[in-house]
């Protein structure tokens, strides 16, 4: 298994980036947040998961490593396929979908692309089945309230830098986000974040409800 790849971002397609590793070009499919802002011909670290169906064999890539790890436990249950293990992470991320399941909360998981209020039900019961929640505890009973802002800001200027983003201008993009958005949510500053990163990019791209 490729636990992880470092490589310069080449090129980007519709949901994924073309990384070249030597003299190989890889596609690695990311988040749809990420794909939106490719720092092409910047070095990135991805830590990957690689998927094989009939068919296809596709390779997955995260700024995170706890972001593929949960990835590949939601491939791992039947019903949940790689699109809405994406999309789940991608709306809520990883602390943010493992307290909606611990607390029970249909209608943050209703808020993810492809998610209705019965299907956000039905997959609350999947996932509590699961013990999902329970592989990540400190996750669970952290509230994105309780991080103090040096270490919020420190967790997302480190995904940006492993997106390939220099660490001066990953630190001001997230200063500026978080003089903007009334959220605290890690997700919806990175979304904002890498908008402004990419200023031909509009904030619907990144899937989620901007506020400015």
């Amino acid at each position: 298994m490729i636990a992880f790849i470092d490589g310069t971002v080449v090129d980007a397609l519709a949901a994924a980036w073309v990384v070249q590793v030597g003299s190989f070009g890889l596609r690695i499919d990311v988040l749809p947040s990420v794909a939106a802002a490719p720092p092409i011909g910047q070095q990135v670290r991805l830590y990957t998961s690689l998927h094989r169906t009939e068919t296809k064999t596709t390779l997955y890539g995260f700024a995170r490593a706890d972001e593929r790890d949960l990835f590949e436990t939601l491939i791992g249950i039947s019903g949940i396929g790689p699109k809405g293990a994406l999309a789940l992470i991608d709306t809520l991320g990883v602390e943010g979908l493992i307290r909606a399941v611990a607390t029970q909360n249909v209608s943050a998981l209703a808020e993810v692309r492809g998610f209705g209020k019965k299907s956000a039900e039905r997959l609350l019961i999947t996932l509590q089945q699961h013990s999902l929640y329970t592989q990540m505890p400190d996750a669970a009973t952290r509230s994105e309230g309780d991080r103090s802002p040096s270490t919020l800001v420190d967790d997302l200027c480190a995904g940006l830098q492993a997106m390939g983003y220099a660490a001066q201008e990953a630190e001001r993009a997230v200063t500026e986000a978080l003089r903007t958005v009334t959220s605290r949510s890690e997700q919806e500053i990175l979304r904002h974040a890498l908008q402004l990163l990419a200023p031909g990019v509009p904030i619907s791209t990144f899937g989620g409800k901007g506020r400015s």
